[in-house]
Protein backbone atom coordinates (compact mmCIF):
# COMPACT_ATOMS: atom_id res chain seq x y z
CA UNK A 1 0.00 0.00 0.00
CA UNK A 2 2.95 2.31 1.12
CA UNK A 3 4.15 1.95 -2.62
CA UNK A 4 0.70 2.27 -4.49
CA UNK A 5 0.04 5.71 -2.67
CA UNK A 6 3.37 7.12 -3.55
CA UNK A 7 3.00 6.18 -7.02
CA UNK A 8 -0.12 7.82 -7.18
CA UNK A 9 1.12 10.98 -5.78
CA UNK A 10 4.27 11.43 -8.28
CA UNK A 11 2.27 10.32 -11.25
CA UNK A 12 1.83 14.58 -11.82
CA UNK A 13 5.51 14.79 -11.63
CA UNK A 14 5.80 11.72 -14.46
CA UNK A 15 3.82 13.34 -16.06
CA UNK A 16 5.04 17.01 -16.18
CA UNK A 17 8.79 15.19 -17.41
CA UNK A 18 7.20 13.19 -19.86
CA UNK A 19 5.52 16.33 -21.57
CA UNK A 20 9.22 18.28 -21.04
CA UNK A 21 10.81 15.17 -22.47
CA UNK A 22 8.38 15.23 -25.21
CA UNK A 23 9.29 18.62 -26.34
CA UNK A 24 12.85 18.61 -25.87
CA UNK A 25 12.34 16.10 -28.49
CA UNK A 26 10.63 18.21 -30.69
CA UNK A 27 13.17 20.92 -31.01
CA UNK A 28 15.92 18.53 -31.30
CA UNK A 29 14.44 17.38 -33.94
CA UNK A 30 14.14 20.22 -35.44
CA UNK A 31 17.51 21.73 -34.81
CA UNK A 32 18.96 18.57 -36.72
CA UNK A 33 16.28 19.66 -39.57
CA UNK A 34 17.91 22.56 -39.84
CA UNK A 35 21.40 21.50 -39.56
CA UNK A 36 20.92 19.17 -42.82
CA UNK A 37 19.41 22.06 -44.33
CA UNK A 38 22.40 24.41 -43.91
CA UNK A 39 24.47 21.75 -44.83
CA UNK A 40 22.85 20.70 -48.25
CA UNK A 41 22.70 24.83 -48.33
CA UNK A 42 26.48 25.14 -47.92
CA UNK A 43 26.36 27.86 -45.42
CA UNK A 44 29.37 30.14 -45.48
CA UNK A 45 32.00 31.85 -43.26
CA UNK A 46 32.33 35.27 -43.42
CA UNK A 47 35.51 35.02 -45.31
CA UNK A 48 33.88 33.31 -47.90
CA UNK A 49 31.60 35.64 -48.55
CA UNK A 50 33.74 37.92 -48.69
CA UNK A 51 35.62 36.58 -51.48
CA UNK A 52 32.24 36.17 -53.26
CA UNK A 53 31.07 39.60 -53.09
CA UNK A 54 34.85 40.84 -54.32
CA UNK A 55 34.67 38.45 -57.25
CA UNK A 56 31.18 39.81 -58.82
CA UNK A 57 32.52 43.43 -58.29
CA UNK A 58 35.31 42.70 -60.16
CA UNK A 59 33.26 40.95 -62.92
CA UNK A 60 31.09 43.81 -63.76
CA UNK A 61 32.01 46.80 -61.09
CA UNK A 62 28.81 47.44 -60.22
CA UNK A 63 27.21 44.39 -58.82
CA UNK A 64 25.64 45.37 -55.41
CA UNK A 65 25.27 42.30 -52.63
CA UNK A 66 22.34 43.00 -50.85
CA UNK A 67 22.62 41.74 -46.84
CA UNK A 68 19.44 41.43 -44.87
CA UNK A 69 19.91 41.24 -41.32
CA UNK A 70 16.94 41.52 -38.74
CA UNK A 71 16.47 41.37 -34.95
CA UNK A 72 14.88 43.68 -31.59
CA UNK A 73 18.13 44.97 -31.21
CA UNK A 74 17.13 46.23 -28.04
CA UNK A 75 19.78 48.33 -25.69
CA UNK A 76 22.49 48.64 -28.21
CA UNK A 77 25.81 47.23 -27.82
CA UNK A 78 28.79 46.12 -29.13
CA UNK A 79 27.69 42.48 -30.09
CA UNK A 80 24.81 44.28 -31.95
CA UNK A 81 27.35 46.37 -33.74
CA UNK A 82 29.91 43.67 -34.38
CA UNK A 83 27.37 41.28 -35.80
CA UNK A 84 26.35 44.33 -38.40
CA UNK A 85 29.74 44.42 -39.04
CA UNK A 86 30.63 41.37 -39.60
CA UNK A 87 27.08 41.14 -42.06
CA UNK A 88 27.78 43.94 -43.93
CA UNK A 89 31.22 42.25 -44.89
CA UNK A 90 28.93 39.63 -46.47
CA UNK A 91 28.42 42.35 -49.59
CA UNK A 92 28.17 45.98 -50.13
CA UNK A 93 24.97 46.69 -48.73
CA UNK A 94 23.36 45.70 -45.89
CA UNK A 95 19.41 46.46 -44.50
CA UNK A 96 18.56 45.75 -41.18
CA UNK A 97 15.23 45.08 -40.35
CA UNK A 98 13.65 45.85 -36.90
CA UNK A 99 11.14 43.91 -35.02
CA UNK A 100 7.70 46.02 -33.70
CA UNK A 101 6.66 46.02 -30.03
CA UNK A 102 3.82 44.46 -30.85
CA UNK A 103 5.25 41.19 -32.32
CA UNK A 104 7.76 40.84 -29.91
CA UNK A 105 5.42 41.22 -26.76
CA UNK A 106 3.44 38.72 -27.90
CA UNK A 107 6.45 36.52 -28.33
CA UNK A 108 8.50 37.08 -25.17
CA UNK A 109 5.78 38.25 -22.86
CA UNK A 110 7.12 41.87 -22.82
CA UNK A 111 8.33 44.67 -24.75
CA UNK A 112 11.39 45.80 -25.55
CA UNK A 113 12.91 48.50 -23.26
CA UNK A 114 13.52 50.59 -26.15
CA UNK A 115 10.50 51.97 -28.50
CA UNK A 116 10.62 50.88 -31.67
CA UNK A 117 11.67 54.58 -32.84
CA UNK A 118 14.36 54.70 -30.37
CA UNK A 119 15.81 51.02 -31.78
CA UNK A 120 15.50 52.19 -35.50
CA UNK A 121 17.75 55.57 -34.82
CA UNK A 122 20.12 53.88 -33.42
CA UNK A 123 20.36 50.75 -35.81
CA UNK A 124 20.38 53.86 -38.48
CA UNK A 125 23.18 55.03 -36.77
CA UNK A 126 25.62 51.98 -37.25
CA UNK A 127 28.28 52.87 -39.56
CA UNK A 128 27.77 49.41 -41.24
CA UNK A 129 24.40 49.93 -41.56
CA UNK A 130 22.78 50.79 -45.07
CA UNK A 131 18.95 50.96 -44.78
CA UNK A 132 16.43 50.09 -41.96
CA UNK A 133 13.15 48.19 -42.27
CA UNK A 134 11.05 49.00 -39.25
CA UNK A 135 7.99 47.37 -38.36
CA UNK A 136 9.07 43.53 -38.96
CA UNK A 137 7.25 40.88 -37.16
CA UNK A 138 9.46 39.11 -34.50
CA UNK A 139 8.70 36.00 -36.35
CA UNK A 140 8.34 35.75 -40.47
CA UNK A 141 6.20 33.24 -41.71
CA UNK A 142 7.06 31.45 -45.36
CA UNK A 143 5.44 34.43 -47.42
CA UNK A 144 6.44 37.52 -45.47
CA UNK A 145 10.29 36.12 -45.26
CA UNK A 146 9.84 35.52 -49.63
CA UNK A 147 8.33 38.84 -49.53
CA UNK A 148 11.83 40.70 -48.13
CA UNK A 149 13.86 38.52 -50.19
CA UNK A 150 12.33 39.45 -53.32
CA UNK A 151 10.89 43.24 -52.90
CA UNK A 152 14.39 43.88 -51.37
CA UNK A 153 16.78 42.70 -53.68
CA UNK A 154 18.29 40.46 -50.99
CA UNK A 155 21.22 38.05 -52.33
CA UNK A 156 21.68 36.94 -48.53
CA UNK A 157 20.08 36.44 -45.15
CA UNK A 158 22.69 36.65 -42.48
CA UNK A 159 22.03 35.74 -38.90
CA UNK A 160 23.84 33.87 -35.59
CA UNK A 161 25.17 30.86 -35.85
CA UNK A 162 22.59 29.67 -33.34
CA UNK A 163 19.72 27.80 -34.40
CA UNK A 164 16.26 29.86 -34.86
CA UNK A 165 13.65 27.59 -33.63
CA UNK A 166 10.28 28.64 -33.77
CA UNK A 167 7.15 26.18 -33.26
CA UNK A 168 9.30 23.20 -33.86
CA UNK A 169 10.52 25.03 -37.26
CA UNK A 170 13.56 27.22 -38.16
CA UNK A 171 12.63 30.56 -39.09
CA UNK A 172 14.72 30.97 -42.14
CA UNK A 173 13.92 28.07 -43.83
CA UNK A 174 12.89 29.38 -46.52
CA UNK A 175 15.96 31.35 -47.14
CA UNK A 176 17.89 28.26 -46.47
CA UNK A 177 16.49 26.54 -48.85
CA UNK A 178 16.95 28.82 -51.54
CA UNK A 179 20.98 28.67 -50.67
CA UNK A 180 20.46 32.68 -49.47
CA UNK A 181 21.36 31.68 -45.86
CA UNK A 182 24.24 32.33 -44.02
CA UNK A 183 25.81 32.71 -40.53
CA UNK A 184 27.98 35.21 -38.73
CA UNK A 185 29.47 34.02 -34.95
CA UNK A 186 28.19 35.89 -31.78
CA UNK A 187 30.27 38.17 -29.89
CA UNK A 188 31.14 36.64 -26.64
CA UNK A 189 31.00 38.49 -23.12
CA UNK A 190 28.00 40.84 -24.09
CA UNK A 191 24.50 40.74 -24.58
CA UNK A 192 21.23 42.29 -23.68
CA UNK A 193 20.42 39.53 -20.66
CA UNK A 194 23.13 40.23 -19.25
CA UNK A 195 23.01 44.12 -19.28
CA UNK A 196 19.44 44.22 -17.98
CA UNK A 197 20.63 42.63 -15.05
CA UNK A 198 23.55 45.24 -14.08
CA UNK A 199 20.72 47.86 -14.82
CA UNK A 200 18.66 46.15 -12.36
CA UNK A 201 21.53 46.36 -9.90
CA UNK A 202 21.71 49.92 -10.30
CA UNK A 203 17.59 50.83 -10.05
CA UNK A 204 16.29 51.42 -6.81
CA UNK A 205 16.83 49.81 -3.57
CA UNK A 206 13.44 48.14 -3.54
CA UNK A 207 14.18 46.48 -6.52
CA UNK A 208 14.01 42.52 -5.97
CA UNK A 209 17.43 41.36 -7.87
CA UNK A 210 19.11 44.27 -6.24
CA UNK A 211 21.74 41.59 -5.04
CA UNK A 212 22.51 40.06 -8.10
CA UNK A 213 25.76 40.95 -8.42
CA UNK A 214 27.58 41.17 -12.13
CA UNK A 215 29.94 43.09 -13.81
CA UNK A 216 31.44 43.62 -17.72
CA UNK A 217 33.02 40.09 -18.93
CA UNK A 218 34.13 42.21 -22.09
CA UNK A 219 37.96 42.08 -22.78
CA UNK A 220 39.01 45.17 -25.22
CA UNK A 221 42.07 44.26 -27.59
CA UNK A 222 44.01 46.39 -29.85
CA UNK A 223 42.57 44.00 -33.09
CA UNK A 224 38.68 45.09 -31.84
CA UNK A 225 39.33 48.68 -31.85
CA UNK A 226 40.98 48.26 -35.94
CA UNK A 227 38.18 46.60 -36.81
CA UNK A 228 35.90 49.47 -35.34
CA UNK A 229 37.85 52.46 -36.37
CA UNK A 230 36.33 54.97 -38.54
CA UNK A 231 37.89 54.99 -42.08
CA UNK A 232 39.09 58.56 -41.28
CA UNK A 233 40.52 57.64 -37.71
CA UNK A 234 43.20 59.76 -36.76
CA UNK A 235 42.89 62.13 -39.86
CA UNK A 236 42.10 65.23 -38.43
CA UNK A 237 44.43 67.69 -39.73
CA UNK A 238 43.16 67.08 -43.30
CA UNK A 239 39.92 68.48 -42.06
CA UNK A 240 38.97 72.30 -41.74
CA UNK A 241 37.01 72.44 -38.76
CA UNK A 242 37.56 69.89 -35.86
CA UNK A 243 34.67 69.49 -33.28
CA UNK A 244 35.23 67.86 -29.71
CA UNK A 245 32.11 66.31 -27.38
CA UNK A 246 33.08 64.62 -24.92
CA UNK A 247 30.71 62.16 -22.10
CA UNK A 248 29.94 58.87 -20.38
CA UNK A 249 27.40 57.64 -23.44
CA UNK A 250 26.31 54.72 -21.05
CA UNK A 251 23.10 52.74 -22.04
CA UNK A 252 24.31 54.11 -25.71
CA UNK A 253 20.82 55.16 -27.13
CA UNK A 254 19.11 57.43 -29.76
CA UNK A 255 19.85 60.79 -27.75
CA UNK A 256 22.88 60.03 -28.02
CA UNK A 257 23.25 59.38 -31.81
CA UNK A 258 21.10 62.87 -32.09
CA UNK A 259 23.82 64.77 -30.18
CA UNK A 260 26.28 63.23 -31.96
CA UNK A 261 24.92 63.96 -35.14
CA UNK A 262 24.16 67.39 -33.91
CA UNK A 263 27.79 68.05 -33.24
CA UNK A 264 29.07 66.25 -36.58
CA UNK A 265 27.62 68.99 -38.06
CA UNK A 266 28.91 71.68 -36.55
CA UNK A 267 32.14 70.86 -38.48
CA UNK A 268 33.41 68.09 -40.94
CA UNK A 269 35.29 66.29 -38.06
CA UNK A 270 33.97 64.69 -34.81
CA UNK A 271 36.56 63.61 -31.99
CA UNK A 272 34.47 62.28 -28.95
CA UNK A 273 35.84 61.72 -25.63
CA UNK A 274 34.34 59.04 -23.54
CA UNK A 275 34.53 59.62 -19.42
CA UNK A 276 36.57 56.79 -17.65
CA UNK A 277 34.10 54.30 -14.53
CA UNK A 278 35.29 56.41 -11.87
CA UNK A 279 34.47 59.98 -13.79
CA UNK A 280 31.52 58.70 -15.13
CA UNK A 281 30.13 57.61 -11.69
CA UNK A 282 31.04 60.99 -10.38
CA UNK A 283 29.09 62.64 -12.85
CA UNK A 284 25.92 60.63 -12.72
CA UNK A 285 25.93 58.64 -9.96
CA UNK A 286 27.43 55.83 -7.56
CA UNK A 287 26.06 52.80 -9.19
CA UNK A 288 26.99 53.72 -12.90
CA UNK A 289 27.81 53.57 -15.42
CA UNK A 290 26.31 50.46 -16.05
CA UNK A 291 28.51 49.72 -19.38
CA UNK A 292 32.55 49.83 -18.87
CA UNK A 293 34.65 52.16 -20.50
CA UNK A 294 35.49 49.26 -23.21
CA UNK A 295 31.92 48.90 -23.64
CA UNK A 296 30.77 52.55 -24.27
CA UNK A 297 33.84 53.51 -26.17
CA UNK A 298 32.55 50.39 -28.64
CA UNK A 299 29.12 51.60 -28.82
CA UNK A 300 30.62 55.46 -29.41
CA UNK A 301 32.96 54.15 -31.67
CA UNK A 302 30.24 52.25 -34.05
CA UNK A 303 28.74 55.50 -34.95
CA UNK A 304 28.11 56.90 -38.28
CA UNK A 305 28.82 60.45 -37.10
CA UNK A 306 32.17 59.70 -35.07
CA UNK A 307 35.53 60.48 -36.75
CA UNK A 308 37.75 59.91 -33.32
CA UNK A 309 37.39 58.39 -29.91
CA UNK A 310 39.73 60.10 -26.90
CA UNK A 311 39.82 56.84 -24.40
CA UNK A 312 39.17 58.83 -20.68
CA UNK A 313 39.83 62.79 -21.45
CA UNK A 314 41.63 64.51 -19.22
CA UNK A 315 38.53 66.67 -16.75
CA UNK A 316 40.77 69.99 -17.72
CA UNK A 317 39.42 71.16 -20.97
CA UNK A 318 42.45 73.22 -21.48
CA UNK A 319 44.10 75.72 -24.52
CA UNK A 320 46.83 72.77 -24.80
CA UNK A 321 44.39 70.16 -25.47
CA UNK A 322 42.85 72.38 -28.10
CA UNK A 323 46.04 72.88 -29.57
CA UNK A 324 46.97 69.04 -29.47
CA UNK A 325 43.75 67.95 -31.11
CA UNK A 326 43.52 70.96 -33.39
CA UNK A 327 40.06 71.96 -32.27
CA UNK A 328 37.74 74.67 -34.02
CA UNK A 329 34.82 73.69 -31.82
CA UNK A 330 34.52 72.34 -28.27
CA UNK A 331 30.57 71.32 -28.23
CA UNK A 332 28.10 70.47 -25.11
CA UNK A 333 25.16 67.77 -24.61
CA UNK A 334 22.86 67.46 -22.08
CA UNK A 335 22.26 64.34 -22.57
CA UNK A 336 23.46 62.62 -20.40
CA UNK A 337 22.48 61.98 -16.42
CA UNK A 338 24.18 64.77 -14.15
CA UNK A 339 24.22 65.13 -10.56
CA UNK A 340 23.12 68.53 -8.94
CA UNK A 341 26.51 68.28 -6.74
CA UNK A 342 28.82 68.27 -9.79
CA UNK A 343 26.19 70.96 -11.71
CA UNK A 344 28.90 73.68 -11.24
CA UNK A 345 32.24 72.03 -12.11
CA UNK A 346 30.82 70.71 -15.52
CA UNK A 347 29.84 74.33 -16.08
CA UNK A 348 33.64 75.12 -15.06
CA UNK A 349 34.94 72.76 -17.59
CA UNK A 350 33.75 75.08 -20.49
CA UNK A 351 35.19 78.21 -19.30
CA UNK A 352 38.28 78.51 -21.39
CA UNK A 353 36.18 77.26 -24.58
CA UNK A 354 33.73 80.15 -24.21
CA UNK A 355 36.55 82.58 -23.63
CA UNK A 356 37.97 81.26 -26.68
CA UNK A 357 34.68 81.58 -28.62
CA UNK A 358 34.89 77.98 -29.71
CA UNK A 359 31.63 76.50 -27.07
CA UNK A 360 28.74 75.56 -28.56
CA UNK A 361 25.60 73.76 -27.39
CA UNK A 362 23.80 70.57 -28.90
CA UNK A 363 20.61 68.62 -27.66
CA UNK A 364 18.71 65.62 -28.44
CA UNK A 365 16.04 67.02 -30.15
CA UNK A 366 12.78 64.58 -30.26
CA UNK A 367 15.15 62.05 -27.99
CA UNK A 368 15.91 65.07 -25.30
CA UNK A 369 14.31 63.63 -22.48
CA UNK A 370 15.72 60.32 -22.86
CA UNK A 371 18.32 59.58 -20.07
CA UNK A 372 20.10 56.23 -18.94
CA UNK A 373 18.39 56.45 -15.66
CA UNK A 374 14.93 56.11 -17.59
CA UNK A 375 16.10 53.24 -19.05
CA UNK A 376 16.91 52.05 -16.07
CA UNK A 377 13.78 52.89 -14.87
CA UNK A 378 11.91 51.03 -17.56
CA UNK A 379 13.89 47.59 -16.70
CA UNK A 380 12.86 47.97 -12.89
CA UNK A 381 9.62 48.11 -13.79
CA UNK A 382 8.98 45.92 -16.18
CA UNK A 383 10.78 43.07 -13.84
CA UNK A 384 8.99 44.51 -10.96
Amino acid sequence: HRFSRSGKRHTPTRMRLIVAAAAAATTAFAVLATLRLRAQAGPKAVGDCEGEAEAELEGGGERVVRIWMDGVFDLMHHGHVNAFRQGRAMGTYLVVGINDDASVAACKGCAPLMSEAERAETVGACRWVDEVVRSVPYVMDDAYLSHILDAHGIDYVVHGDDACIVDGRDVYEVAIRRGKYRTIPRTEGISTTDIVRRMLRAGPAASPVQDLGTHSHFFLTAGMLVDFAPTRCGRQGEALCAVYLDGCFDLFHAGHVAVLRAARALGDYLIVGVHDDATAGRICGPELPVMSLNERVMCVLGCRHVDEVVLAPPWSLSREMFAALNLAVVARARVDDELLEVARSLDARYEVAQALDMYAEVDAGEFAQLRGSGVIRRACEQHS
